[in-house]
């Protein structure tokens, strides 16, 4: 009986394997065995030679670096503004019941069904120097000049922080919503105000909410490249941007793959040590 439900349960799986396969671990594959390769200066045929020419670039130009550094920067700034930003709503749409939260849900996941090219064009039009934004900004008195968003570091972290706010949403209203209302009340009953049942009961149950949150935001931020391509105006180059410009416009379809896999072995290389360290200490402990 266990056999016949374990194969019932692979073949329900079968199809996602297959999907996760084809769309994932075979580009993944030919992504490894591209990087190992080497671009032919003239010709569109690379040197299908193994060679760690690619890796010995990145590593000896700290420019690549800086834009690993900065990629990070923005996508951990980007994602910290957008978990301030959706606690708030989330705990607010968690606590409403019945048709007025699926009306708030709506609303939370209507900028997805435009897209990300829609969203970065409406934040053009809000960003340029004589926008809607700084038009605001002047007519209020607020400032002079018109501030420059464009083309610099905060122009694409507002881009990040509001296309992505479903994903964080998401897990924090289930994660919230999860949270039982008579653990809140025995606390008030026990005399703990508003601030202190949130930071002592509300923030630490929610924490599995608030990491897969963070964890979605912040790859999503690390992959983004229409946001930083247009609000970028190609003054921002990240880790998307770059990697398409060398495959697509330098056509170094090699140095694009070992660029775009570096990071994948990078943190690798760390997990493996973080796990063999833990395994030595677990020994030397026993």
């Amino acid at each position: 009986m266990d056999n016949r439900k374990s194969l019932g349960f692979f073949i329900l799986i079968l199809p996602a394997l297959f999907l996760v396969a084809a769309v994932f671990l075979v580009p993944l594959f030919q992504l490894i065995v591209f990087s190992f390769w080497k671009s032919v200066p003239g010709s569109y045929l690379p040197d299908t030679s193994f060679s760690l020419t690619n890796y010995r670039r990145i590593v000896g130009d700290p420019y690549y670096f800086q834009v690993y550094l900065r990629t990070i920067r923005i996508s951990a700034i980007a994602t910290l503004a957008t978990l301030i930003m959706a606690y708030p709503l989330s705990l607010y749409v968690a606590r409403q019941r019945g048709m007025k939260k699926g009306i708030l849900m709506v609303l939370v996941l209507l900028p997805v069904v435009g897209g990300g090219l829609i969203q970065t064009l409406g934040w053009i039009v809000l960003l340029l120097p004589f926008g809607v934004i700084n038009g605001s900004l002047i007519s209020l008195g607020i400032i002079e000049r018109p501030l420059n968003f464009l083309g610099r570091d905060i122009g694409v972290i507002l881009g990040l922080t509001q296309a992505f706010m479903p994903l964080m949403v998401l897990p924090l209203v289930a994660s919230l919503g999860a949270i039982d209302s008579t653990i809140e009340q025995a606390a008030k009953s026990l005399g703990a105000n508003s601030m202190r049942i949130f930071l002592e009961i509300t923030v630490p149950l929610s924490l599995p909410g608030v990491m897969a949150g963070t964890i979605l935001v912040f790859m999503a931020n690390l992959t983004s490249f229409v946001t930083p391509l247009l609000l970028g105006q190609g003054k921002i180059q990240v880790f998307s941007t770059l990697a398409y410009q060398q495959a697509v416009e330098v056509l170094d379809y090699p140095f694009a793959s070992a660029f775009a896999l570096f990071p994948l072995m990078i943190g690798l290389l760390i997990w493996s040590a973080v796990w063999f360290s833990s395994r030595l200490i677990r020994r030397a402990v026993a």
